[in-house]
């Protein structure tokens, strides 16, 4: 896919964001052989409840960006700045169930390490990256990897791993694949 021009989400972006589908299944199933309902990949689920429940434009020291094609939004990176801990982090990185496998994935982190080195020159302040993925989201792991994180541990007991990327070393970031 050509680069698309990544935005700041706004108000009238809302609507289309609150129902946007970047899990597949796009909901959970009922399993009457067990009786009840189940995500095959929570995690994924959990990414698209939390880009739902987002009201832009976010406020105070995130920043949530959207990219379209001819179909709507395609892709959504969320990021931020930790002022208490002086870090930055990727909140979430996500792309729609029907655009996958195209680099959007990509283009995404990329603009959104981009937007955080220029912000950490603005703010003077030394802090990385920091990200957590799902044990079992190989392909933003993958991705996370390629951009130059590390992976650091699991935190908890939602099996999420923490990536770090030290941006005094990967000043001037381009992801090459």
């Amino acid at each position: 896919m050509s680069s698309l021009d990544w935005r700041d989400a706004e108000r009238s972006d809302h609507a289309e964001l609150s129902e946007w589908i970047c899990a597949d299944p796009p909901k959970k199933i009922f399993d009457s052989s067990i009786g009840r309902s189940y995500h095959p990949e929570q995690w994924a689920l959990d990414v698209q409840s939390e880009i739902r429940d987002l009201c832009p434009p976010v406020g105070g020291d995130d920043r949530l960006v959207l990219a379209r094609d001819d179909r709507g939004i395609v892709g959504v990176a969320y990021f931020g700045f930790d002022r208490g801990e002086g870090e930055f982090h990727m909140r979430g990185l996500a792309v729609a169930v029907r655009a996958r496998r195209q680099g959007i994935g990509k283009q995404g982190l990329t603009f959104a390490l981009d937007e955080i080195l220029a912000w950490r020159a603005e703010l003077q302040v030394d802090g990385g990256v920091f990200a957590r993925v799902h044990e079992d989201n190989a392909p933003s792991q993958a991705l996370l990897g390629l951009a130059g994180f590390e992976y650091i541990g699991v935190t908890n007991q939602y099996h999420l791993q923490i990536w770090a990327l030290d941006l005094a070393i990967e000043a001037g970031l381009i992801i090459e694949v």
